[in-house]
């Protein structure tokens, strides 16, 4: 008879067998497990560098001062982006597209440009994003009356409407949106005496006044665009909704019969109004504007004007916004207005 197999020796091979595959065994879920934590740091890293990046876009746009191109923004943002930067940095550049010839990358001529933003996690986290920056479509007028100085009067009979209106109704009518205020002033600038808080009225409580950061527009004095009147009275027309007009005058200008228009009017010195002034778009008194007891002053659209004082109504009239009229008159004037991005692309 043949021995019997030992048991023993049998027993040990599967033993070693069994501690081998659980060692492996082992080795993988650790390997496994070492994976899955890593693989979920750096998915909890890459969505929150793309968060920074989101942010890091918002910034910029918010950092753009408001204009009609971006020549300022390609000097302060220079090329181009590094590949590596320090958990949590950010890296921003603008660069100009091709919109002229011979192209010049410090200079804008369309109003459009391009902005690359590289977000920085722990390495090797990195989330880049482009995004196409132009201009907003309405001009920055956060008022009915935006006014870079004070009030010297604002009679009972004087009505300022943040309230979007719109003007094929006449400027009665529109949306009961209220995005801007009935009047924005310095943050300086001290409350003007009102008769009654409802002459005022748009965002937010009556009377709808608000202290605001402003723009300057003087800069249109210089435009090529406009059609350049002689400082002294004001003709009859100037522009009708069909053919809107820029219409500039070089020093104070004054209205004492009855003058209609539509566009952009721009008084570098003193507007004055003792007569009638109805007008649709933008009305612009440089050196400030002023309605006598016997002045009517209408505009659809809005009003800007700089000066001490910068506005005084003694007369009656009323000054309501009009997103249409301020997006037509954007297209007769380098009025300024806030970045937007058009599109924004995500790359790795």
């Amino acid at each position: 008879m043949s021995p019997l197999p030992n048991p023993r020796g049998s027993a040990m091979l599967v033993a070693l067998f069994a501690l081998l595959l659980a060692g492996a065994v082992s080795a993988a879920l650790a390997e496994l497990g070492r994976l899955s934590v890593q693989r979920a740091r750096i998915g909890r890293d890459g969505t929150r560098t793309w968060f920074l990046a989101e942010a890091g876009l918002a910034e910029t746009l918010a950092a753009i001062e408001p204009g009609s191109h971006f020549n300022a923004s390609l000097i302060t943002y220079p090329g181009p982006l590094p590949e590596a930067g320090a958990p949590g940095s950010l890296a921003i550049e603008l660069s100009d597209d091709i919109d002229d010839d011979p192209h010049d990358p410090l200079r804008d001529a369309n109003g459009r440009i391009e902005l690359r933003i590289a977000a920085f996690g722990s390495p090797p986290v990195r989330r880049r994003l482009e995004a196409v920056l132009e201009r907003d479509f309405d001009a920055l007028f956060p008022g009915a009356a935006t006014l870079v100085g004070d009030v010297g009067a604002l009679a009972s009979g004087f009505a300022l409407d943040g309230r979007d209106s719109n003007v094929a109704s006449g400027c009665t009518t529109g949306t009961t949106r209220a995005d801007r205020f009935g009047l924005a002033i310095p943050l300086a600038a001290p409350l003007p005496a009102l008769d009654h808080p409802g002459q005022v009225s748009g965002r937010d409580a009556f009377p709808s006044i608000g202290r605001v950061s402003l723009t300057d527009l003087t800069s249109l004095a210089g435009s090529d665009a406009a059609d350049r009147l002689v400082p002294g009275p004001l003709p009859e027309t100037l522009g009708d909704s069909p053919t809107p007009r820029f219409s500039l005058v070089d020093g104070d200008a004054l209205v004492s019969g009855d003058t209609r228009g539509a566009g952009v009017l721009y008084v570098s010195g003193r507007l004055t109004v003792s007569g009638s002034l109805e007008f649709s778009g933008i009305v612009v008194g440089a050196g400030g504007v002023e309605v006598t007891s016997n002045g009517h002053l209408v505009v659809c659209g809005a009003l800007w004007a700089a000066g001490s004082p910068a506005l005084t109504a003694h007369g009656s009239g009323n000054i309501r916004v009009a997103s249409d009229a301020i997006r037509a008159a954007g297209r007769l004037a380098p009025l300024p207005a806030r970045a937007r991005a058009t599109a924004v692309t995500e790359l790795f």
